[in-house]
């Protein structure tokens, strides 16, 4: 179980070569599987990518790359957190991909 990750944390994990951040429910991500969005150093001049900043860790949460991971089968660990704004920020542009109509 990954009962200490919680939405908005940024998790190391080990295998994984770009900086997860976690994007799917508390509810959720009590569950092994976790839906992520990698973050990266430099924006790339998408209106997908939202700037992200922790206390350590700043950069630009690719919404358009989401990514499920199995934390089950690796080790990870928190290694910061978001705002409670730049969630709901990544939650707006995540839920905007998926409108159809």
């Amino acid at each position: 179980m990954a009962a200490n990750i919680k939405q908005g944390d940024i998790i190391e994990v080990a295998g994984i070569d770009f900086v997860p951040l976690v994007i799917n429910n508390n509810e959720n991500a009590r569950d092994a599987k976790v839906m992520v969005c990698p973050i990266i150093d430099e924006d790339k001049n998408n209106d997908k990518h939202v700037y992200v900043e922790g206390e350590k860790i700043k950069g630009y949460a690719c919404c358009d790359q989401v990514r499920r991971i199995n934390l089950l089968a690796k080790q990870y660990k928190a290694i910061d957190h978001i705002s409670y704004e730049d969630i709901a920020e990544i939650t707006r542009t995540v839920n905007s991909m998926m409108k159809f109509f």
